[in-house]
């Protein structure tokens, strides 16, 4: 599955992760979702979405990785969505 990895103080990067990987990130984590046409999610700590000084324009303060979401199942992000992500709310990330 294509996933995009954001780390503090790196640029975004595209990866590919089993899906597994993904679900054991997310049982050490919270989610948090964002729906507009191309629904993905944030995985991330809990205490990331909480810290009041964000470091991008998801409001999450640590590192994370965003996936897509369909039919409440976690997916892969297509070539569109990534490209969106990256151009538009990830653009100022770092």
């Amino acid at each position: 599955m294509k996933v995009i990895v954001c780390e503090v103080n790196k640029k975004p990067y595209i990866y590919e992760m089993e899906q597994i990987e993904i679900l054991n990130t997310l049982m050490d984590g919270y989610m948090k979702m964002f729906f507009n046409e191309d629904s993905f999610a944030a995985i991330c700590k809990r205490e990331s979405i909480s810290n009041l000084e964000p470091n991008n324009r998801l409001n999450i303060n640590n590192d994370f990785i965003l996936v897509g979401i369909q039919y409440g199942k976690i997916v892969s992000l297509y070539d569109e969505q990534i490209d969106y992500i990256i151009n538009t709310i990830l653009k100022d990330t770092i």
